[in-house]
């Protein structure tokens, strides 16, 4: 009797572990293409070496600037790794090419498939503060300004040398 009940305990055991890996593979075919997943929303992005001022969206068409009163922002993570940074009005950052001096624009809309509203992310989070890093997919530039940053300044895609500031503080 003691011999059945080990076996039968023994195939019950072997089964389970056998349906198990085919859970989880069925639970990753349904995340194969999910919802972009909001990483902050909303949040307001301070400049690192000026906490005064953050960045603002002065509307579709306008170069992006940094203001004593920044907007809300939402960083939209894509199934692709990548993320989109959207205003409330659903309007996304777009980073130019070298011929527009990497200029970042408020865009109408958001297209994941335009590359130059795309940035790869990294961020630190130190106490309650979160240091976010953006670079843009299309030019490799950082979303920046110069350094001792002021009220009223524009957004460009920064190389990352010294003298250029592109670590946005979050407070959390």
């Amino acid at each position: 009797m003691r011999c059945r009940i080990l076996a039968i305990f023994g195939a019950l055991i072997a089964i389970l572990s056998l349906s198990a890996p085919a859970a989880s593979a069925s639970s990753n075919l349904s995340s194969a293409n999910p919802v972009p997943m909001a990483l902050c929303d909303p949040c307001y992005f301070w400049a690192n070496d000026n906490t005064s001022v953050g960045i603002t969206y002065p509307g579709i068409g306008n170069q992006a600037t940094v203001t004593t009163s920044p907007g809300n922002s939402t960083v939209m993570e894509l199934s692709s790794g990548y993320v989109m940074i959207q205003n409330n009005n659903g309007n996304c950052l777009r980073m130019r090419d070298a011929n527009n001096g990497y200029a970042v624009m408020e865009e109408e809309g958001c297209n994941s498939g335009d590359n130059n509203e795309l940035f790869s992310t990294g961020y630190d989070i130190q106490g309650n503060y979160v240091y976010w890093v953006f670079q843009n997919v299309a030019t490799g530039r950082y979303l920046g300004v110069a350094c001792g940053v002021q009220n009223g300044w524009k957004l460009w895609g920064e190389s990352g040398a010294s003298g250029t500031c592109y670590r946005w503080l979050e407070v959390i």
